[in-house]
């Protein structure tokens, strides 16, 4: 049946395991709940197809044109869809377990609740798409475009997203676990409340306006990571890499970076108010201009930073705090006076 001409076919609950429908007319097709299991159906053109509840187990679908299709509820572990194009197609609740989603183009999809675990979606294309508590866990969205897109309460434990952008993408209390966000562009991403722990951020690229209100990145490396004017309001950084971290103009009220490691990190006029800094690491840190309101400073390594500027010094709280001329504090006096 490859190259068929089956525009507006029925075969709902069908039998077509192991068929062959490569680069067949598919428009209009409903096929829901038929058993495609192990089908070919690279390069189909299926258009506005109804594949609900089908079962596309290890099915092939690379090439396949699938605008505005509905394959909602669709089984499809170990289906193969590189440079296939969903735009518009709705995926709801669908498994994509271990599938090859390389290259894909999924604009503006539904995948909301689709499980899509350890699937392999290099350089995929999934702007504007809505995946509401999708469950991603270990996917591979290395180099892919996410912008604008929808992960709320998604489960992206330990999935890389290296090189990814999520510009503009709405990630509000996702668990990204231990996930990999190497050099990842983040500009006006909403991660309020974002489950980070152990996450990489090294190198994360935002232009700014990067929400990570009350966030969770305890243990999380944010080496190198270029976030001026992001919100890190009543954020755990608890033990946090910041270490030569660009994030001047950030707001930080409230916000633990209890023993963070942050050598060389830029805090230029960040709002610092209330911000715990107990143990941290600061040498040759840039706080100049900040505002240190209530912000504590107990135990922490200020050697060679620069506090120019930074007030109310006074409303500060050192303890046992090396200054930046490399004396230690015991609280009698403020640092940087």
């Amino acid at each position: 049946m490859a190259g068929a001409n089956l525009r507006g076919a029925v075969a709902v609950g069908g039998d077509l395991y192991g068929v062959d429908l490569e680069g067949a007319n598919m428009r209009a097709v409903d096929l829901s709940g038929s058993d495609l299991t192990t089908a070919s159906l690279s390069r189909v053109y299926a258009l506005h197809a109804e594949m609900e509840n089908a079962n596309l187990d290890r099915a092939n679908l690379s090439g396949a044109l699938l605008d505005t299709a509905v394959l909602s509820g669709a089984q499809a572990p170990g289906s193969q869809w590189p440079d296939a194009i969903v735009n518009n197609a709705t995926l709801r609740g669908t498994n994509l377990t271990g599938a090859n989603l390389q290259r894909v183009s999924g604009m503006y999809a539904n995948l909301q609740g689709a499980t899509m675990s350890g699937a392999d979606a290099l350089s995929a294309n999934f702007g504007l798409a809505t995946l509401y508590m999708a469950v991603m866990q270990g996917i591979n969205l290395t180099g892919g475009s996410l912008s604008q897109s929808v992960f709320v309460l998604a489960d992206m434990r330990q999935a890389t997203l290296a090189g990814a952008n999520l510009s503009n993408a709405e990630l509000s209390e996702a668990n990204l676990d231990r996930a990999i966000l190497i050099s990842a562009a983040l500009a006006g991403t909403n991660l309020t409340r974002a489950y980070l722990p152990g996450a990489n951020l090294t190198n994360v690229i935002s232009l700014g306006l990067t929400n990570l209100s009350r966030a969770n990145l305890t243990g999380a490396n944010l080496t190198r990571m270029k976030a001026p004017s992001s919100n890190l309001t009543g954020a755990d950084l608890t033990g946090a890499d910041l270490t030569r971290a660009i994030l001047a103009r950030s707001t930080f009220t409230g916000t633990s970076l209890r023993g963070v490691s942050a050598q060389g990190v830029d805090l230029f006029r960040a709002n610092l108010q209330g911000a715990d800094f107990t143990s941290a690491d600061l040498r040759r840190g840039n706080l100049s201009r900040t505002s240190v309101s209530r912000t504590h400073f107990t135990k922490a390594n200020l050697a060679h930073a620069n506090l120019t500027g930074s007030r109310p010094l006074g409303d500060a709280i050192w303890s046992q705090t090396t200054c930046p001329n490399g004396k230690v504090n015991l609280g009698t006096s403020p640092c940087g006076r």
